[in-house]
């Protein structure tokens, strides 16, 4: 078929311009003799006429062809306005002002507004303002210099988002060549932007990492031999921002006998297309020598052959100072080490003896915490027994009282009352040497504690050990406590007989006085002058030498085994002796037996037990509230106080006796009061009755209690603590201070 050829419309436009001027005055002769006679007509008006009626015939066949091009014409502009809409670029034309005088869909699409709306509207309101002064650069370049121009803008959309585009604009012309339109092509590059925005922060970060690192980066090109090297890179070279680096010149300021090592590192991993690493010393150009660090890795093509290698680099020159210091500190420490190997060996008996020691420090720490839980157990034995004691002693007090008549039954209740009485210094004893008591100082005669000690030592010493006691008419007294005193004695006299416990031996103990005056030597340097007492005890044992005499009363110092090794040891005399402003002489040598002697400072007066129990007991006629939950204790208080001429209510319930007080509180003069009870302890109790009355006088009794102590009770009001069992004077005498309102003697 043969294809037309299409007809513009410029041609078109002359075709019809020529035949109207052809047939005008064609048509006008035409209507000039239709307007006369047919008989008129000449021959060459038919002829005319003939050519009229052709001329009809032309001209339905030129309408029918253009009708036939301007259906082409209108299917072409059709099929023109499809793609120009829905191009997958947007498309727009606005004019110098900016205003847009036609726009595609696709373009309209992107901004969210529909084709109406945009047309005629400014396009630099849809810039954002970050990106408008690029579009004024875009337009004025467009229109007044008639450049092709390809810009980057943000634009917004009608819902207020944006959007990155890409501008391309191309000027248009008319017949004079004046530029009269701009037509543009935008497209989305949001996608690419953020990518972009993404790889700059990325270079940003490998950046600083790099920098925080302190390291270069280093790219070689195998095939050009150009290497790209950091901005860090020449620093580590000791070169300027601006100087040349090359591969030829690194190579250079490598020091001379590092090269070698250098180039045969690179050549390896070249060809063995393995990851570099090596250390080499470069000289600066101030001649400093530093080393350098460079780690790298080769990349090959598709046909494994090396292309390039890239690396990092750092300068560790300060860590090679450090290795070198070390190496010098360690050659320096294995020197002392050779030096001390000698003394090593020697000192290792003596490290060898401090492992057995303290494995003894261990087994004392056992026997301590032993003595701990028997020192528990003492308190708790010693409060019930102390309640056993106050009625013994009270109710033989009372009976004694009864049977004054008949002498042989009273001197036999006075050995009831003595051996109570010394049942109650052994309570005492016991719960201080168990730590559960304070010390109790007082003028004390040590003739009769001696003796006391020695009877309980014959006991429970071997009888192949002989002992003696040895105590001069008038010794003296000392201001002490009587059952430290005793434990001193019992400490030194069991380790007397350890030193005799193969042979045996003899034990003496003696009592003297001595007095210290100025040329006298003294066990101490700083025992001061004047008379004192001294207890001895000298034994016929193994004796000790010089050395175990300097370490005797160290703590946990012992010469015996482990398993034979009981505690403290000696230390506790010489602790015991220093709280009594005494001292502690020792005199042995081996073989010929050990003396013990502890000085006292001497007291002018003593007291005695017997004191105790005699002489004139005071009387009164006061009301006394006692309060003792065991009934016994509470009929014997009530007994012993009333055959004393005083008023007593008992009451075995503190909780009712709270409530008999609270009804009648001046009816009572002063409270006598138990610690240990059901339902409401002694403190407790009398924090009560002081605020219902806060004026009255309450009197605590313990036979034992570590909650409480004189300091607390007087903290809480409570006027004495006294620990039972006493004694009816000591009670009446307390029960007089009381009253009277004195201080605690």
């Amino acid at each position: 078929m043969k294809k037309e050829k299409p007809v513009s419309l410029d041609s078109r436009t002359s075709n019809k311009e020529r035949q109207r001027q052809k047939r005008d005055p064609l048509v006008e002769r035409v209507r000039k003799l239709l307007a006369e006679e047919p008989a008129a007509l000449l021959p060459d008006d038919v002829l005319v006429a003939d050519d009229f009626d052709a001329y009809q015939i032309e001209l339905k066949l030129e309408h029918e062809a253009l009708r036939v091009a301007d259906k082409t014409i209108r299917e072409a502009q059709a099929r023109y306005v499809d793609l120009y809409d829905f191009a997958p670029v947007g498309y727009l034309t606005f004019d110098r002002d900016g205003l847009v005088k036609q726009t595609n869909l696709t373009a309209a699409g992107l901004l969210s507004h529909e084709v109406s709306y945009l047309v005629t509207k400014p396009f630099g309101a849809l810039v954002t303002a970050p990106y408008a002064d690029a579009f004024r650069l875009h337009v004025r370049g467009v229109f007044e210099n008639g450049e092709n121009r390809v810009d980057e803008l943000e634009l917004e959309r009608r819902d207020g988002t944006t959007f990155y585009a890409s501008m391309a604009s191309a000027p248009v012309r008319d017949a004079n060549g004046t530029i009269v339109e701009c037509r543009s092509a935008i497209i989305d590059i949001t996608e690419h932007k953020q990518m972009e925005l993404a790889l700059v922060k990325s270079e940003e970060r490998l950046k600083l990492a790099l920098e925080a690192s302190r390291q270069a980066v280093w790219d070689w090109n195998l095939l050009t031999g150009v290497v790209e090297w950091s901005e860090r890179a020449k620093t580590l070279f000791g070169l300027e921002p601006d100087a040349e680096m090359a591969y030829d010149r690194v190579l250079e300021m490598v020091h001379p006998d590092d090269r070698d090592r250098l180039c045969s590192g690179d050549m390896k991993a070249l060809e063995q297309k393995q990851e570099y690493d090596s250390e080499v010393r470069v000289v600066w150009p101030d001649g400093t020598i530093h080393w350098l660090t460079a780690k790298g890795r080769v990349f090959c093509d598709e046909n494994g052959k090396p292309v390039r290698m890239v690396g990092v680099g750092s300068d560790v020159t300060e860590r090679k100072q450090m290795e070198e210091a070390l190496r010098e500190a360690r050659d320096g420490l294995e020197l002392k080490v050779q030096e001390r190997t000698v003394q090593l060996s020697t000192a290792y008996e003596v490290l060898r003896a401090e492992t057995q020691e303290r494995q003894l420090v261990e087994q004392q720490l056992r026997e301590s915490q032993k003595m701990e839980a028997i020192g528990t157990l003492a308190g708790g034995i010693a409060h019930d027994f102390n309640n056993i004691l106050a009625a013994i002693i009270g109710f033989t007090e009372m009976v004694i009282d009864d049977v004054s008549d008949k002498r042989h039954v009273q001197q036999k209740m006075e050995q009831v009352l003595k051996a109570g009485l010394r049942g109650r210094e052994l309570v005492r004893q016991i719960l201080t040497f168990s730590r559960k008591s304070k010390a109790e100082y007082r003028v004390v005669a040590l003739s009769p504690l001696i003796r006391e000690t020695f009877r309980l030592l014959r006991a429970s010493l071997p009888t192949s050990i002989s002992m003696s006691l040895n105590l001069e008419a008038d010794e003296g007294a000392a201001y002490a406590d009587p059952s430290q005193i005793q434990q001193v004695l019992m400490n030194l006299c069991t380790n007397a007989a350890y030193a005799m416990r193969e042979t045996g031996g003899k034990l003496e103990i003696s009592l003297g006085r001595v007095t210290m005056g100025p040329g006298d030597p003294l066990p101490d340097a700083d025992t001061p002058l004047g008379a004192y007492v001294v207890i001895s005890v000298r034994d016929t044992g193994v004796g000790m030498s010089e050395a175990v005499k300097a370490r005797i009363f160290e703590p946990f110092f012992t010469t015996k085994p482990r398993e034979q090794a009981s505690g403290l040891g000696l230390s506790v005399v010489y602790g015991i002796v220093k709280s009594h402003k005494g001292s502690i002489m020792v005199l042995s040598e081996p073989d010929k037996g050990s003396v013990f002697r502890v000085f006292l400072p001497k007291a002018d007066t003593a007291d005695s037990t017997q004191e105790e129990a005699s002489g004139p007991v005071p009387r009164g006629n006061q009301r006394i509230l006692f309060i003792d939950d065991e009934e016994i204790l509470a009929e014997m208080g009530r007994s012993m106080l009333e055959r004393l001429g005083y008023n007593v209510v008992v009451q075995t319930d503190s909780a009712q006796a709270l409530r008999d007080f609270a009804e009648h509180p001046g009816e009572v003069d002063l409270v006598i009061t138990d610690q240990t009870m059901p339902k409401m302890t002694g403190v407790a109790l009398s924090e009560k009755f002081l605020q219902i009355r806060p004026d009255i006088p309450i009197i605590l009794c313990t036979g034992y209690s570590d909650l409480v102590s004189e300091e607390t009770a007087r903290a809480k009001g409570i006027r004495e603590l006294v620990m039972k069992p006493l004694a009816r004077k000591e009670m009446v005498e307390v029960i007089h201070r009381v009253l009277e309102g004195k201080e605690p003697i």
